[in-house]
């Protein structure tokens, strides 16, 4: 009917809506206390851990706001893995299992690999939320980086140190308080 009705050839084109999708790495490893820490009576909880957990649950919200599928990967002393996108899961289920993650004891990265580099192939994206920096966090974080696809890496911590490019420091005060308001 258009072409008929302009005199001349009228092309629609349909985009396709595509959701992109976007893995969501948070790690939980917290480091059994020192002596002297346990001599001090210092708390259990993890301010790094808890700043963490708060930054993944702000991300998970705002990538789903712009209709992005999340893949969220999160190990405490259990590997969770949550799928959220158009209709299949809410905020607040992302909420439930961030709340009941606790600290793991050892080295949790390694217990993820599988599940995470398993279906990169199909993310477009990974964000990785450390609460530490070490050889063993920085191994995880190349091997994403080798697998071609765009990385942003948030560290939490008190005192940086040299940090690769694509990493942002962010006290943990800072995101607990709510000064961090962009990223």
């Amino acid at each position: 009917p258009g072409t008929a009705r302009l005199g001349s050839f009228v092309v629609k084109e349909f985009e396709e809506d595509e959701l992109k999708r976007i893995a969501l790495v948070t790690d939980t490893y917290v480091p059994p206390p020192t002596l002297w820490q346990r001599l001090r009576k210092m708390p259990k909880e993890s301010e790094e851990l808890e700043a963490a957990l708060e930054l993944t649950a702000a991300l998970a919200e705002y990538f789903s706001r712009g209709e992005a599928a999340v893949e969220l990967f999160a190990v405490g002393l259990e590997v969770h893995h949550l799928e959220t996108g158009r209709g299949t899961t809410s905020f607040e289920a992302v909420c439930d299992i961030l709340s009941g993650i606790e600290p793991s004891p050892e080295p949790a990265l390694p217990q993820l690999e599988p599940d995470v580099f398993r279906d990169l192939s199909e993310v477009g994206g990974a964000v990785v939320v450390l609460i530490g920096d070490d050889p063993e966090r920085r191994k995880f974080v190349e091997r994403l980086r080798e697998s071609d696809v765009s990385l942003r890496v948030f560290l939490i911590t008190d005192s940086p140190s040299e940090l690769p490019p694509e990493w942002v420091a962010l006290s943990p005060q800072a995101i607990r308080s709510g000064m961090v308001r962009e990223l």
